[in-house]
């Protein structure tokens, strides 16, 4: 593991760390910090809530899965524990990478399920108050932006929190069989 994955493996547990801003009272928002693990895909930054991340992963060997939605690039055994790895690349319409040294599995809680997500490169751990955390703009009736929580800037740079349950409400409606 490198050192900057091992650093932000040794950061994920945080018992004070708390869901982003969802429309409480802004008052006591402001006064709310939230700390977020920040990952690349297709060079764009994006951040996931601490509190929904168990684990980050160097690539192992994945199984493939036949009969699969393409996105989902088979399972894991992690300990034990059977892990499904869905390549957030393809999940959100980006195009496919190559994987390589920098790609890792984020093990997440989305929609009640554990999943691992195959990102570009894990990036830090950052703190942010919730009157920093911004609503997603409005993009026009094409755009869904049902994915995204929030948006942060930091030193300009946008990074976009997304939120995995509304990435993965679909997932079991892809196979018949679930």
């Amino acid at each position: 593991m490198s050192a900057e994955n091992e650093m932000t493996a040794n950061c994920i547990n945080n018992d004070e760390a708390q869901a982003p801003f969802d429309g409480e009272e802004k008052k006591q928002a402001e006064t709310e910090r939230f700390k977020f693990i920040t990952f690349l895909l297709n060079g764009e930054h994006y951040a996931i809530d601490i509190t929904s991340v168990y684990e980050i992963v160097i690539m192992p060997e994945i199984t493939p899965v036949p009969n699969t939605p393409f996105y989902i690039m088979g399972v894991i055994n992690l300990r034990g524990n059977i892990i499904q790895i869905v390549d957030m690349r393809l999940k959100l319409s980006m195009p496919f990478k190559k994987y390589d040294d920098k790609t890792c599995i984020v093990v997440i809680k989305a929609g009640g399920s554990t999943v691992g997500i195959v990102v570009d490169r894990v990036m830090e751990v950052i703190s942010e108050s919730a009157d920093k955390i911004e609503e997603p703009p409005a993009f026009g009736l094409k755009v869904d932006t049902g994915y995204i929580k929030g948006i942060v800037k930091i030193g300009g740079t946008i990074k976009f929190i997304l939120n995995f349950d509304a990435v993965f409400k679909d997932c079991g409606s892809e196979n018949p069989d679930e």
